[in-house]
């Protein structure tokens, strides 16, 4: 473990023992200009109270400290004006440097161990010590390793202004391993503050919900992995939600097996509307029929235009057509040799009269006639099937489905087209090839599956699956 502790210094971090009221002057520049000047007088009675408590306390939980970065204001004489400008701290802070070295030199500190930064603007304005912290801590951040950085934030010396934004940024930046240090005057040691972690806990949840809005469960749950105890308190509850992102992981990987294995996990520890739900979900994945399957590549397809991920859409669009063609060859009686579907069964072709001459004089993609029912089940195959199927009888439902399925062919083409070309895929691309918006090629799939299986998709359940996971992370149960 690393042990890094930053520190605001301001006046009161150094007193001197046993000096009358006004023998020093009480701004930090000329006192230290005096302390050097009057070494042999003052040196030995410098104390340093505040730090002194801070790095003795943290000393004493058996962690050795790496480094010690002491925050000093230096402003612009001219800009700040005679009397702010006397009151920066960056020469009281190199007496504290080196009396902090005398003080601990049996820890064995060298001189590189107690860095001094500099605050050039006002220490007393919120938002340029905001701005300060936000530059400089992720630059001190990336000097160690953040897996065995441990940061202790002392919170007591400066301005009111660089302690509450050291205590804002630090948190942000180090995460659930800061520790705020406070120190009472007329206390032995400083004392931890709770509030870091509740500022932890919400940067991570605002992570957290934002990696839900746009479905990203393998992050949500890396997330969780890692941050549990600081997001959620209860661990019946972070068990829930551990095997409900799962789940949802699983589920839109169409991994329906393991999805539903998820859930076994958590419904010991749901109970009420909550295990109601979540024993829905995996009945919905549970042994899922074709039509299931369809549905879930249609959700697929929507979350991946949310997401504005037009080549994953375009993916599951070229899959969606496919499996709803063999969905509807199924429907219709149409045999296959084999449980995947991928080949026609041979005497079910030859069983259906015109069937085999009408496939031959069948347009084939690219150019060309003549489709053979013994190669593999392809959509320019399905579609011939069905479109004979049709025609033999009269079927003006599957007629709209294969009109319908027909719009989205150069989709389907232009997924072909950039499978090969390695480069990625704009909305503009989309649209320009379906020769409409993309929000009606949406409907085309919505009305494909609707006249298909006589059902609508219906809502999106990831969305409510969304919204169990919201309220399980803010307490709501």
């Amino acid at each position: 473990m690393t042990v890094l502790v930053l520190c605001n210094v301001g006046n009161s971090d150094l007193t001197v023992e046993g000096v009358a009221r006004d023998e020093l002057p009480r701004q930090a520049r000329p006192l230290a200009a005096r302390l050097n000047a009057e070494r042999e007088t003052y040196w030995d009675r410098i104390r340093l109270p505040i730090l002194t408590k801070a790095l003795d306390y943290i000393l004493a939980q058996g962690e050795p400290i790496k480094t010690v970065i002491l925050f000093v204001s230096d402003q612009d004489r001219e800009l700040a004006g005679e009397d702010e400008w006397a009151k920066d701290t960056c020469e009281l802070g190199k007496l504290v440097k080196e009396k902090l070295l005398k003080q601990y030199e049996m820890q064995g500190w060298s001189s590189r161990q107690i860095r001094l930064q500099a605050i050039l603007g006002n220490p007393a304005d919120y938002d340029t010590m905001l701005t300060y912290f936000e530059a400089g801590l992720p630059r001190i951040r990336s000097y160690y390793d953040p897996a065995s950085l441990k940061v202790y934030l002392s919170l007591t010396g400066g301005t009111p202004a660089m302690n509450a934004m050291l205590l804002v940024v630090g948190n942000e930046v180090f995460g659930p391993q800061t520790v705020n240090l406070y120190d009472a005057r007329e206390r032995k040691q400083p004392f931890p503050l709770g509030v870091g972690r509740r500022l932890a806990s919400r940067a991570l949840r605002v992570a957290l919900l934002a990696n839900l809005q746009t479905y990203q469960y393998a992050a949500a749950l890396a997330l969780l992995q890692t941050e549990g105890s600081v997001l959620v308190d209860a661990h019946s509850t972070r068990r829930v939600l551990l095997a409900l992102l799962t789940f949802a992981r699983d589920r839109l990987a169409f991994n329906f097996a393991d999805a539903a294995q998820a859930l076994d996990a958590a419904l010991p520890h749901a109970a009420g509307p909550v295990k109601d739900r979540l024993l829905h979900w995996q009945n919905q994945v549970l042994n899922p029929t074709d039509t299931d399957r369809l549905r879930e590549l249609y959700f697929s397809a929507e979350i991946k235009r949310l997401n504005h991920a037009y080549a994953g859409w375009l993916e599951r669009v070229f899959r969606f057509q496919e499996s709803a063609l063999r969905h509807a060859a199924v429907n219709r009686g149409v045999a296959f040799r084999d449980p995947n579907l991928e080949y026609l069964a041979q005497d079910w072709v030859e069983a259906q009269p015109g069937l085999v001459d009408y496939l031959a004089r069948a347009p084939r993609l690219g150019g060309g006639v003549g489709l053979d029912p013994c190669r593999s089940a392809s959509r320019p195959l399905l579609r011939a099937v069905l479109d004979f199927l049709a025609e033999q009888r009269d079927d003006d439902r599957l007629r709209s489905f294969l009109a319908l399925a027909d719009r989205l062919e150069s989709l389907a083409s232009l997924r072909n087209h950039w499978v090969h070309r390695n480069q990625g895929v704009q909305l503009a691309d989309l649209e320009e090839s379906f020769g409409d918006s993309l929000e009606a090629a949406c409907q085309t799939l919505t009305d494909m599956f609707q006249v298909l299986t006589d059902v609508e998709p219906g809502p999106n359940p990831y969305d409510a699956i969304n919204a169990q996971c919201r309220d399980l992370i803010e307490g709501g149960g």
